[in-house]
């Protein structure tokens, strides 16, 4: 089924579906990601009506979006995630996940690489031990977050199947606002929904 036709569709159920949604809104984290999960898995009981997930979030923790991924992929209900206002961060990883990306023109999506680098001040006083301990630090962050990063690059390709890996990181690496008009262009929409 076309996005086009899953569109409409969701334009007709929306006003009796309307309860059988989830908001993701603020900066989520992994309590708020309990609750989702609860409200997800029990709609998902219930019917097989589509669930809408409504996002205006600036994001969470990657491993909280890479968990909820996992969940909204476990569902039987199709899932329409309609964008409100922002889908920053990790928030737009749970919108790709969603089987109908939807946004109203108001709004703002954003993906980036949130694995910033560390600095350590070095004096005269910086003992060897320190700087030991610091590069230790330093080899296993860089290790957890490749690997978090691979984790988020493999959950996107799982969508946007039209993007190599470089190419996803790539995008990744260059932080800016999409409009809804740029994302769609880009795939990472299905349609843009006009009140």
């Amino acid at each position: 089924m076309n996005a086009t036709v899953k569109a409409s569709r969701f334009l007709r159920f929306a006003e009796t579906a309307y309860p059988r949604r989830v908001i993701l809104g603020d900066k989520f984290r992994e309590k708020d990601v309990e609750l989702i999960e609860r409200q997800l898995r029990t709609f998902d009981v219930e019917s097989q009506i589509p669930i809408v997930i409504e996002i205006d979030s600036n994001g969470g923790l990657s491993l909280d979006a890479l968990r909820l991924v996992e969940i909204i992929r476990s569902l039987r209900s199709e899932t329409y995630g309609l964008v409100t206002g922002g889908c920053l961060s990790s928030a737009f990883l749970v919108l790709q996940a969603c089987t109908v990306r939807l946004s109203l023109p108001t709004g703002k999506l954003a993906v980036h690489n949130n694995f910033k680098g560390f600095s350590i001040v070095i004096t005269a006083d910086t003992q060897e031990a320190e700087l030991e301990a610091f590069s230790s630090m330093l080899r296993g962050e860089i290790k957890i977050r490749s690997k978090i990063r691979d984790e988020i690059v493999a959950s996107l390709q799982k969508k946007l199947t039209h993007y190599t890996r470089g190419e996803l990181i790539e995008i990744m690496q260059r932080k800016r606002m999409m409009s809804p008009e740029e994302a769609l262009i880009r795939k990472f929409l299905d349609e843009i929904i006009r009140p």
